[in-house]
């Protein structure tokens, strides 16, 4: 008979800690900055300390975007998903999965082990919102990996338009023209919609973060991470960020939040959201017809960050 015990993070998603009581011990998996506190509450109420504390190991995604699964299953809710080349904490591992947390954003969940490796420093990002990397120099070549905007990616060399990239075996081709310097965009209110914009009618996908597919807060984590502002993953932890601000002043670039729901606006009137309601990235205003209207009746906060 196991007993679960809780109260030791304040938000699960980005701290671990997952233990409970157990044939008079507390047992389980937690980070190991908490030990001490699990060391005392075990002492304190009798209980043998029968936790691990693994050892972040830093690795890389090095297949194509992957689900993050909320358990070691493909069966599992997708909580979030990753990209090739997006940097993890790997920690324990369960068959053929690892709990990883993701480093934009700490969160926690489990991808399959295989998925993880390690790759040589970016000298460049991918510019394209999606893409492919090649077998071979050409576009009828044997597609590899699926590429998302702003993955890291090292460059061998050039040639005839095309980059020789190093992937964690072997090497692959991605068209030069997809390809900028590693850095941010500048952060302008107008350069920030004007990005968002570019989502149009991507489609709605639980957990999705690119565009390949996207979340509410997957569009807004995405389209900040892509000027250097990093954001946390799901919309309540995002409204915590930047300044709140008065919806009478509310202007480009700012977030609107709602009940379970999250949009970046384009004007004082007009929005740019991943929504259920049409399975896309769409734009919405609260003057529009009745779904815009009853949005702008359950406004919760806007916020500011740039």
């Amino acid at each position: 008979m196991t007993e679960p015990v809780t109260g030791f993070v304040d938000d699960p998603r980005v701290a671990l800690c997952e233990v409970h009581k157990s044939a008079g011990a507390l047992v389980g998996v937690a980070a190991g900055v908490l030990e001490p506190v699990l060391a005392r509450y075990a002492a304190a109420h009798g209980l043998r300390l029968v936790v691990a504390f693994p050892a972040a190991q830093q690795r890389q995604l090095v297949w194509s975007r992957t689900p993050l699964f909320r358990g070691p299953s493909h069966r599992s809710e997708t909580v979030s998903e990753v990209g090739f080349g997006d940097a993890v904490s790997a920690y324990d591992v369960q068959g053929d999965f690892v709990r990883v947390a993701v480093a934009r954003d700490g969160y926690l969940g489990w991808v399959p082990a295989a998925a993880l490796g390690g790759l040589p420093a970016a000298t460049h990002r991918f510019n394209n919102l999606r893409g492919h990397v090649f077998e071979g120099p050409e576009v009828a070549a044997v597609r590899q990996l699926e590429l998302t905007y702003g993955a890291p990616l090292h460059v061998l060399s050039d040639r005839d338009g095309w980059s020789r990239v190093a992937l964690s075996e072997g090497e692959g081709y991605v068209y030069t023209a997809a390809l900028a310097a590693p850095t941010p965009l500048e952060p302008t209110p107008e350069a920030l919609t004007r990005f968002a914009l570019r989502f149009l009618e991507t489609p709605y996908l639980w957990g999705g973060v690119s565009a390949w597919g996207l979340d509410c807060s997957g569009l807004v984590q995405t389209v900040y991470r892509a000027f250097g502002v990093s954001l946390p993953r799901d919309a309540d932890q995002q409204s915590g960020a930047g300044r709140v601000v008065s919806p009478a002043v509310v202007r480009a670039a700012d977030l609107l939040f709602f009940p379970g729901h999250v949009a970046i606006a384009l004007d004082s009137d007009r929005f740019v959201h991943a929504n259920a309601r049409c399975m896309c990235v769409s734009v919405d205003s609260f003057s529009g017809d009745g779904y815009g209207q009853r949005l702008r009746g359950a406004l919760t906060r806007a916020v500011r960050l740039l």
